[in-house]
């Protein structure tokens, strides 16, 4: 009996514990504290965290003033994760109250991607149409209106009838009557084609003559490259927002599907030349597209400016194809500084995707390591799209480097990194800007760790100008990497040239000339200023490395 009294009194004193209230030193973070922590953690890279601390202060806070705003950050991770139903269920209230706020326009272009994401892209394109009728900022409307031209390319031709006749008067819907256009065009659809220019027409009659800039972008927006071109279309957006935070208002971007196919690129900048009648195009990212671009452009006398692509002699295809100066060069041989110089290492190797540009990069990895004092023990090559490391994995245990230089794309990252970790292959990874990536810090965060890698080195003002613009923007969900300061550096490039030329053709393409010639390899721009800065990731986060 007197055991059973002693339980029930436990019983009894635990509950009443359970109930006391919180000490009154715990006090509740304020709406500022609680979205100031979650754009922290969003900015960091740790999606997770922004999930569960946004799903925890909505349990308990969903009608506080400042719920709409942590919906959107959590639907954002929860989108960028792939959790689409989740970001869906989120988004649904913010949409459904229609207030025709900025939030909504958010709401709605996060839930075009969960459509998109899913294959249904007329709801996609029916969401951008909605989302550019609300006041989004202007590097949110960029991307929504790139974004809309890339999903109005996808749908068949019902659905572009179908979203014309439901969004009729919305911003936006000269996208639609583009596409439609181009679609009769390639029909031999004369009547269809008068039609739809006149429609193009009276619309651009809304402005004074000349006002607007029209930019063609050129990238893959589906396949495996697909977060390649989105990044590179974010960069752009992020450079017509600041351009018209600067007064600029008529700058307009097109967007063009390259699918990472030669073809399909070359196909785009035709359309972009004769149909939307861009003054220049900007882009083709993947090498092998922009060589094919760049053919389809000086055919058609049209500027074509790539800031990415990496091959050599694009820019020597013709008068009016121009590259930016890479600088793969500068991190080559600053990797290899550090590996032989600063880490001591004496036996380094060096593995990459078997393509030109790899083969050159080994080539001059090896003379700087030599030049440091190194030996470059094993080149190992594997082939390109391959998801089975196994065996470049072994080549380069059976060569016992102290350092291995992975200089693979992001993409390849993702399944080659696991590998080292899964075989227990102790080295000191070293690796180029590319891994300057919060969306490889969140799949492959353990296996980066003690990994070091040099910030972005192509054009370092450039970098730091992108950098500041983002937070111009207040857009801290868009990262620093070579493929976004590509996209912000190609529409500045190409709207300061047609600024001071006055117009586009053979004006544009001489101020182009000049301008280009005038501007700093990076490796001399570098020399001049600060040298390599390079990272390190410590307990999944990447922090400054100092020796």
């Amino acid at each position: 009996m007197r055991r059973v009294a002693a339980i029930l009194f436990s019983a009894v004193f635990l509950a009443g514990c359970a109930t006391l209230p919180p000490k009154a030193s715990e006090e509740p973070l304020t709406g500022t504290e609680i979205l100031a922590s979650l754009r922290a953690a969003e900015a960091a890279g740790d999606l997770n965290e922004v999930r569960l601390a946004g799903m925890r202060f909505l349990g308990r806070r969903s009608d506080d003033a400042i719920a709409d705003e942590v919906r959107l950050l959590v639907a954002a991770a929860d989108t960028e994760l792939g959790f689409y139903g989740d970001a869906s269920d989120l988004l649904q209230p913010i949409v459904f109250a229609g207030r025709g706020d900025a939030n909504e326009g958010r709401a709605l272009a996060l839930l075009a991607r969960v459509h998109a994401a899913d294959g249904d892209f007329e709801a996609a394109a029916g969401h951008l149409l909605r989302a550019l009728s609300t006041p989004i900022d202007g590097t949110a409307r960029a991307a929504a209106e790139a974004s809309l031209a890339g999903a109005a390319a996808l749908v068949d031709a019902e659905a572009l009838d179908r979203l014309t006749q439901t969004h009729a008067g919305r911003p936006g819907l000269e996208t639609l009557t583009r596409e439609r256009l181009s679609r009769a065009y390639a029909a031999g659809d004369s009547a269809a084609v008068r039609s739809l220019g006149e429609v193009l027409e009276t619309s651009d009659e809304t402005g004074p003559a000349g006002s607007v800039l029209r930019i063609g972008l050129i990238c893959p927006l589906a396949g495996r490259y697909a977060p390649l071109g989105e990044a590179f279309l974010h960069g752009a957006a992020i450079a017509a927002g600041e351009l018209r935070r600067r007064g600029l208002t008529g700058i307009e971007l097109v967007a063009a599907d390259t699918r990472g196919d030669p073809l399909s690129a070359y196909r785009a900048v035709r359309r972009l030349v004769e149909e939307e009648s861009v003054i220049a195009v900007i882009g083709g990212v993947l090498s092998s597209s922009t060589i094919a671009a760049a053919q389809a452009a000086q055919c058609a006398g049209a500027v074509l400016f790539s800031p990415v692509a990496t091959a050599r002699g694009i820019g020597s295809i013709g008068e009016w194809i121009f590259q930016a100066s890479g600088g793969e060069e500068i991190e080559e041989t600053a990797v290899a500084r550090l590996a032989c110089g600063t880490l001591d290492a004496r036996r380094v190797a060096f593995i990459a995707a078997d393509n030109e540009r790899s083969r050159r990069a080994a080539v001059l990895f090896r003379a700087e390591v030599e030049r440091a004092g190194g030996e470059l023990v094993a080149v190992v090559l594997y082939d390109e799209g391959s998801s089975d490391f196994r065996e470049p994995i072994e080549a380069v245990r059976r060569a016992a480097p102290e350092a291995l230089f992975l200089a693979s794309e992001t993409e390849d990252l993702f399944l080659l990194l696991p590998q080292f970790s899964f075989y227990e292959f102790g080295v000191q990874l070293l690796g180029t800007s590319a891994w300057n990536s919060r969306r490889l810090l969140r799949m492959a965060a353990k296996d980066m760790e003690g990994a070091i890698f040099p910030v972005e080195t192509a054009g370092v003002d450039e970098a730091e100008r992108f950098r500041v613009a983002v937070e111009l923007l207040d857009r801290p969900d868009i990262e620093s990497n070579p493929f976004t300061v590509g996209g912000y550096v190609g529409v500045e490039t190409i709207v300061d040239a047609a600024v001071a030329a006055g117009r586009g053709g053979e004006s544009l393409r001489r101020e182009m000339e000049r301008a280009l010639e005038h501007r700093l390899h990076p490796y001399l721009e570098l020399a001049s200023k600060r040298g390599v800065a390079f990272r390190t990731v410590r307990d999944e986060h990447v922090v400054e490395f100092r020796p």
